[in-house]
């Protein structure tokens, strides 16, 4: 499986995580690192400092003070922990959408994070594994369907078009027959390279080949089960079967089954439920990721999601994500570029400023102009909001109180979805020549000081927008040159399965039996 993911990884834009994660993988490669260099890293990210402190609280025994900073979250957690999953926080925020047109985003999301929630509170009630890592687990398992999205967009969207409501083993047999690797693999492939342990990756691989009963007692088995029966859980919440269908009959026995392998028995399970059902939503809540609207796991009626537009998730979700003014509801249309972009966008402009009457103003002369106007009142919901959304224009006011604009630029900057923003910063000071150079330094584009003239004020927008849109041509470009490599590296799979492939019976070749020979010959002298 090696060779095939190799050849994944330079075909295409596979899923990484974003500057902060990447940040934070460096840093833990260092044995010498510390907790309080750990801290100052997750720290880079207000949301994924949050977040992380939830996990740490949530985990916690009563009677225990919570968590009140990174640093003692990563002591409670562990080093291991937090390095793992702020990884996957940090891949939740930077791929939310993409350009398979068959590949649900919202969908895929809302399961991970089901499973994910559903992973830790089992652990924790089996006392089968480490929560922390276990909620890892269940929200990267799949991160392989990302990989095959992005590189095999087309190709893969037919393939989940073909196998839509089929089972699991039945989708990893078209990819295998497609790609010649399943998502499972090229998951456990990433997790591996981002230095994820082995019970991890090793438990998903389990899990996927569906024979953990036969597997000797391990701590992979124990986490393959548990991931077993997480993922049952998280299916049943998105699902929109009803709870008195004899669909849900099924696969709630169906869970039952599994979970009696954990030592939980129906009544725990349910109380269990509905436990993951109420985390599973306030989680969605934090990370902006579409859940049930309803908290009762035993007596509501599952909402689906599969057949909502993205749209209509979004408006369901409006009254617990924020204030008005800075949200932008999704498009219906949820297939988008890793830009965030998707064909024929306006230009999407974010105004931040603690001066009501000016931001309002701004507002008024930017929308009147066609552009799509998005505010907030401080910097710190700026910054929050300008991570989660990715607007292609951030006009900031210089003084605000807690974040000032230049600290709020410094910090979008350290985040890799914050490099493309085009940064205009608005001052009410004649700044001295050295001010203005260090407002430079710290990544601002333009500046613009007030009172400012409306014309003016358009025109370095414009500007703004003309280098905006090269960078999607050249995005655009890049699409298409990955693409061709994409198929390139496909072809080559498909050639080197031929190879070992007799034609006539399509099975194994002689060439194929000396490969494995050779390779089981390694193994027993190895070993």
């Amino acid at each position: 499986m090696n060779h095939k993911f190799e050849e994944l990884r330079h075909a295409g834009n596979l899923a990484s995580p974003s500057g902060v994660g990447l940040a934070i993988l460096r840093l833990t490669q260092n044995p010498d690192h510390s907790i309080e260099e750990l801290a100052r890293c997750i720290q880079a990210d207000p949301a994924l400092t949050g977040r992380l402190l939830r996990l740490a609280n949530s985990a916690s025994r009563a009677g225990v003070d919570p968590a009140q900073t990174v640093t003692q979250a990563a002591l409670r957690l562990g080093i291991r922990e937090v390095r793992n999953v702020a990884l996957g926080f940090t891949l939740v925020s930077t791929h939310r959408g993409g350009m398979c047109a068959g590949f649900d985003y919202d969908r895929y999301w809302s399961k991970s994070l089901a499973r994910a929630v559903a992973a830790s509170a089992v652990a924790a009630r089996a006392r089968s594994f480490e929560p922390a890592e276990a909620f890892t687990c269940g929200l990267l398992s799949e991160i392989g369907m990302l990989a095959l999205a992005s590189v095999h967009a087309d190709a893969y969207g037919r393939v989940l078009d073909a196998t839509v409501g089929r089972p699991l083993v039945e989708l990893l047999e078209a990819e295998s027959r497609a790609f010649h690797v399943h998502h499972v693999e090229i998951g456990a492939g990433l997790m591996s390279e981002w230095g994820l342990s082995r019970s991890i990756t090793g438990a998903a691989l389990l899990w996927a080949s569906q024979s953990t009963a036969e597997i000797h007692e391990s701590s992979q088995q124990c986490l393959a089960w548990t991931l077993d029966v997480a993922t049952r859980i998280a299916e049943i919440l998105i699902s929109d079967r009803s709870h008195d269908s004899a669909e849900h009959a099924s696969a709630w026995s169906s869970l039952c089954e599994s979970a009696e392998r954990l030592s939980i028995d129906e009544v725990a399970l349910a109380e269990l439920c509905a436990h993951i059902s109420r985390e599973w939503q306030e989680w969605g809540q934090q990370l902006r990721i579409p859940t049930r609207p309803n908290s009762d796991f035993g007596t509501s009626r599952p909402v689906a999601l599969a057949g909502k537009s993205a749209g209509a998730i979004s408006d369901e979700l409006a009254g617990a994500i924020g204030d008005d003014e800075t949200r932008v509801a999704a498009s219906a249309d949820p297939v988008r570029d890793e830009t965030g972009h998707k064909r024929g966008d306006p230009i999407h402009v974010l105004i931040v400023d603690d001066d009501v009457r000016l931001l309002r103003l701004v507002a008024f002369h930017l929308e009147r102009a066609g552009y799509q106007v998005s505010t907030a009142e401080d910097g710190k919901a700026g910054l929050q909001f300008a991570l989660q959304q990715r607007p292609d224009i951030v006009i900031t006011d210089w003084v605000m109180p807690e974040l000032s604009g230049l600290e709020m630029c410094q910090s979008l900057r350290r985040m890799q979805s914050g490099h493309r923003a085009y940064v205009l910063l608005l001052t009410a000071r004649e700044e001295e020549e050295d001010r203005i150079v260090d407002a430079f330094e710290a990544g601002i584009d333009d500046y613009i000081t007030k009172p400012f003239n409306a014309r003016i004020l358009l025109a370095r927008v414009q500007a703004g927008e003309r280098l905006i849109a090269l960078q999607r041509q050249v995005e655009a470009d890049k699409r298409v040159r990955m693409k061709q490599v994409s198929d390139m590296s496909l072809l080559t799979r498909r050639l080197r399965a031929a190879g070992l492939t007799d034609i006539l019976t399509e099975l194994p070749n002689r060439r194929s039996a000396m490969q494995r020979l050779d390779q089981e010959w390694g193994a027993s002298t190895n070993a």
